[in-house]
């Protein structure tokens, strides 16, 4: 699919070697000027995500309406609060 057709997209990546994965960044300059409004995430086990989403956005040439990253942490049932925070804070600045 075409995502010049949307106008929200969510580009969502792990986080391999504390880098953004060759497939995305591949997808990403491929798509290169094309995304509309877009929201970058990373997983990761514990990557913080602003070297990974600063990778996103040279490569596709737009910069993020939003931005997170989940650790694996998040993933855990006493972290619920937590991950619904991440959540939110990527998804409230797309509506």
């Amino acid at each position: 699919l075409n995502p010049a057709g949307y106008d929200r997209v969510f580009v969502i990546t792990p986080v391999w070697a504390w880098n953004l994965s060759p497939p995305v960044r591949a997808w990403l300059k491929q798509n290169k000027g094309s995304l509309a409004k877009t929201a970058f995430i990373t997983v990761s086990g514990d990557t913080k995500p602003d070297k990974v989403v600063a990778a996103m956005a040279k490569s596709s040439g737009t910069t993020p309406t939003a931005s997170a990253g989940f650790a694996e942490r998040h993933f855990q049932p006493q972290n619920r609060a937590s991950y619904l925070e991440v959540l939110r804070s990527v998804v409230d600045p797309m509506r």
